[in-house]
């Protein structure tokens, strides 16, 4: 099945690229209002406008604000911070339809009866107003938040949950639309029995109905991943990537071109970092450090890459560049250039 899905994307040795780094930007800084930035998403509008997301507080643990701002010149410059709503869960997402090219927001929520789950509200003016949020799941604390970037397949929509898997542990749980995201149903589990606890899942689509799917591991010992031959309806055994790519955190999977970038947090390094696969996922290499910064490991690290150009991508991260616990909001450009045969 591995060698399937790499001959389908193009295994050419020769036909591989270079990696150069521009365009870094402090969107937010933590230190000029002593305040807690983190997690941010972003996502391109129907008008090609981009819409930011992140989290705002006083620490990491206490970052109730989730904050909005827009960009009318592709990232260059930022409007106002907006609260737009306060949880006390982790991590916006934002996502883009496929069909009315609306965008979708995530995180964890509360019900009236104080328990939480994943929960999506709906933008169809490119995101200043929103519809009321929809839980994933019922019972809703049965899918937590979706915190890696959202696959659209033509016309499908795929969000990769995690969720409790009976033992204390969690897994990740396939959710799919084939509404345009007005609905949701469960499709499958990733973890098989007897493989290690996973959580935050990255999902990239790596041959004609091969799914990549690369997980942090609920240990932080390891990077795990899956693969799927029929688009996610099953998962086969459990891989360590961890020689490959090392301790990966909020792993984030993004194809361009003939290659499959994976961006995380190396907790062990406090760095951000990059690698690339040319054999749709079996094994990934060209290890990049887009940043690395100070303080804990928990304050840096979480990006949200996307596709801005043929040949470049536009990554929000956060990070602390000073060691005060106050991390900053960021944006870079990793621009691809062909390496000479």
């Amino acid at each position: 099945m591995l060698n399937t899905a790499a001959e389908s994307r193009n295994d050419s040795r020769s036909d591989r690229w270079s990696f150069a780094i521009s365009d870094q930007k402090v969107i937010q800084s933590g230190a000029s209002d002593s305040s807690y930035n983190q997690a941010p998403a972003v996502v391109e509008t129907a008008n090609s406008d981009y819409l930011l997301s992140y989290k705002k507080g006083t620490n990491h643990v206490d970052d109730p604000n989730v904050i909005l701002r827009h960009s009318w010149d592709k990232g260059a410059t930022w409007g106002p911070e907006i609260i737009q709503w306060n949880t006390n869960s982790p991590d916006p997402t934002l996502a883009r339809t496929p069909i009315a090219r609306d965008v979708l927001v995530e995180f964890g929520k509360r019900n009236q009866g104080g328990t939480t789950g994943a929960a999506y509200a709906r933008s169809t003016d490119n995101g200043f107003t929103w519809s009321a949020f929809t839980f994933f799941d019922n019972p809703i604390e049965d899918t937590s938040f979706t915190p890696t970037l959202y696959l659209n397949d033509e016309l499908i929509m795929y969000a990769a949950a995690y969720g409790p898997y009976g033992d204390g542990t969690d897994d990740a749980i396939i959710w799919v639309s084939s509404d345009d995201g007005y609905t949701w149903a469960k499709q499958s589990t990733v973890r098989q029995p007897g493989d290690a606890g996973i959580n935050e899942t990255a999902l990239a689509k790596v041959g004609a109905t091969t799914l990549l799917a690369i997980s942090r591991d609920d240990a932080n010992a390891h990077t795990w991943a899956h693969f799927s031959v029929d688009m996610g309806a099953t998962w086969g055994p459990q891989i360590d990537y961890t020689p490959q790519v090392g301790i990966l955190q909020l792993p984030q999977l993004l194809q361009v071109e003939n290659v499959v970038l994976l961006f995380g947090r190396n907790p062990t390094a406090n760095q951000l970092v990059m690698f690339a696969s040319y054999d749709g996922g079996v094994s990934f290499s060209d290890r990049t450090v887009l940043e690395t910064y100070a303080g804990l490991s928990i304050d840096g690290g979480y990006c949200w890459p996307i596709l801005r150009s043929e040949k470049e991508v536009f990554v929000v991260y956060y990070a602390d560049s000073s060691g005060l616990r106050l991390p900053d909001i960021k944006s870079l450009v990793v621009r691809l250039k062909k390496k000479p045969h």
